[in-house]
């Protein structure tokens, strides 16, 4: 608060309100939470925090069940992603994730299905099917998940081999 009070304009300043946020989050105090990640991000201009920030924001927004504002937040989040030159999967799969507590099932399908063309690690690849197969299974594609489930169930890792056999039954 200091800072924030003192020296509004500090090169810190985007830090201590995120800071203040994640605390806000952390407290179950949502609505602050979503003004401390806004103002944080009136003072970010870094392409990938400020994707950090708005899937910040995004979650307390999903929390205060503001679903309209944290669809738009997320929006901003993921073309902000675009612009990012150190976007990898794990950002698009947690903007993914995302669309999944938004119930944007399309959305999420798309976004997953980019964070799993930038992996390169197999078993977070593997990771990132079961989640496109789980959006298939919240909109009843039983087809495209059981595909999914199989082509799993066939490969090497055995914790995610086991997964995809408990799903298909």
């Amino acid at each position: 608060d200091l800072l924030l009070n003192n020296r509004p304009q500090d090169v810190f300043t985007a830090d201590a309100w995120m800071y203040k946020g994640q605390i806000s989050l952390a407290n179950g105090d949502y609505s602050q939470a979503a003004k401390m990640f806004a103002n944080a991000l009136q003072h970010n201009d870094k392409s990938c925090e400020h994707v950090n920030l708005l899937m910040a924001r995004t979650q307390a927004l999903i929390r205060m069940k503001s679903n309209k504002d944290a669809v738009q937040s997320l929006v901003q989040a993921q073309n902000a992603a675009q612009n990012c030159l150190g976007s990898d999967s794990q950002m698009y799969a947690e903007i993914g994730n995302l669309y999944i507590q938004l119930n944007e099932i399309e959305k999420a399908l798309a976004v997953l299905s980019r964070a799993h063309d930038l992996e390169n690690d197999a078993v977070a690849r593997v990771r990132l099917k079961i989640q496109m197969a789980r959006c298939y299974e919240l909109t009843d594609q039983k087809d495209a998940y059981l595909a999914i489930y199989t082509e799993v169930a066939n490969q090497g890792d055995p914790f995610w081999r086991n997964v995809a056999r408990e799903k298909m039954e």
